[in-house]
């Protein structure tokens, strides 16, 4: 039991050591914000100079850099209300289909003799026409212990865990692939969102071969953006990425390694604003692997991000997205779109938050799930044994 008194005595104890970091932190902010500011009126050329030659430098400087003169690039349309701000959102909605997709899976549960899991993709599209045009649905795959592994112990279900996650995170990005061939080529384009970072960073930690999935997927994804003229945004709402912050030092500021991007720009932006786009060109293992061995093309240095004040108190989401629709000249209109959607959506992508409520699977349903198993194993005299424990909870709820 948490003794309440004692909790507070110890973080009394502590006090002092808890205002010394953020006074620390708040100097290496100033620091390096002030030199920000400063790179942000550099010209391009300028910037480019200590940049060049480095395998890594965070991020590159795109046209936009230029043309903002500044850290960031305001956003003007004001609005005294919320409703005033949701006539906006419609008017630059409308007509405007927005497409999102997410997932969710049930693991094999250890109190059943046979393993069994289940994967379930959910998608949300709105053509925002009069009359309320749009399609929920989901895809459900079921896999069997062929395609889970053999065997059993704590290494398994370990290996279980990343399965899944891989496997549905393939069944998604096939998802976002496949409605992006279906729509090439229209006018004006749906824009796809997709919960997450187009650049697989956090594969990095994993073994080689899950690593070169996820990147392989990812970078499918993108090319097939780029291909089908669909432009793609990925929406990270709570990132802790450092690419402007590499990038800054690499150019000769003093950043503490322990700043991130969002903070840094945080107190610079109003809502609606958002950051020059840059291109990431993050020392990572993923995203060096980002090259097509069928046609040998490079998306290594084709990946761009900005950051978009979405909410008044928290820092700015960060929005990936292709190199092709800055070049096209898509980004104002479609970043016009993600703000919106999170309008709609008060602070977070509406379709975003609308695919994870179709895709989301909850304890009840996955106590469902391992009942119909049970009735399926039943039906075809498979010898399956369940806990009794595991047996009485699933009755007494489905």
């Amino acid at each position: 039991m948490l003794v309440r008194e004692r909790v507070i005595q110890a973080l009394e104890r502590q006090a002092g050591s808890f205002r010394g970091y953020q006074l620390a932190q708040h100097h290496d902010l100033d620091q390096c914000r002030q030199f920000l500011i400063e790179v942000a009126g550099w010209p391009s050329q300028r910037l480019a100079e200590p940049l060049a030659g480095m395998p890594a430098s965070g991020a590159l400087p795109t046209a936009e850099h230029d043309a903002a003169g500044g850290p960031v690039l305001s956003f003007r349309t004001k609005w005294s209300n919320h409703e005033q701000a949701r006539q906006w959102a419609m008017q630059v909605l409308m007509g405007r289909t927005t497409f999102a997709v997410d997932g969710s899976h049930i693991p094999p549960q250890r109190t059943m003799s046979i393993p069994v899991a289940l994967i379930q993709i959910g998608w949300y599209e709105n053509r925002h026409l009069p009359g309320g045009v749009y399609e929920k649905d989901v895809m459900v795959e079921v896999l069997p212990p062929s395609e889970l592994g053999a065997g059993g112990g704590a290494d398994l279900e370990q290996g279980w865990d990343e399965r899944l996650s891989l496997r549905r995170y393939i069944r998604e990005v096939e998802r976002v692939i496949a409605y992006m061939q279906a729509h090439a080529g229209e006018e004006p384009p749906p824009v796809v969102f997709f919960d997450g970072s187009l650049i697989a960073s956090f594969a990095s930690r994993l073994s080689l071969e899950v690593q070169n999935a996820y990147a392989s997927h990812t970078m499918r994804m993108v090319m097939t953006s780029e291909d089908t003229g669909v432009p793609l945004v990925g929406y990270i709402d709570t990132s802790y990425a450092r690419d402007m912050v590499e990038m800054l030092r690499a150019a000769g500021g003093a950043c503490a390694g322990h700043l991130s991007d969002p903070i840094l720009y945080a107190p610079l932006m109003h809502w609606g604003d958002r950051t020059p786009a840059y291109i990431c060109a993050r020392d990572d293992a993923v995203l060096n692997s980002y090259v097509d061995e069928a046609s040998g093309r490079d998306f290594r240095r084709r990946i761009c991000f900005t950051y978009l004040k979405t909410t008044a108190d928290h820092p700015p989401a960060r929005i990936e997205f292709p190199l092709w629709m800055l070049e096209a000249g898509r980004l104002d209109e479609v970043m016009d779109i993600v703000r919106a959607e999170t309008v709609v959506g008060n602070g977070y992508p509406y379709p975003l938050e609308t695919a994870d409520a179709v895709a989301v699977l909850t304890m009840e349903d996955r106590e469902r799930f391992y009942e119909l198993f049970r009735q399926f194993a039943q039906r075809h005299d498979l010898p399956l044994r369940v806990s009794r424990k595991l047996l009485s909870k699933q009755q007494r709820r489905v």
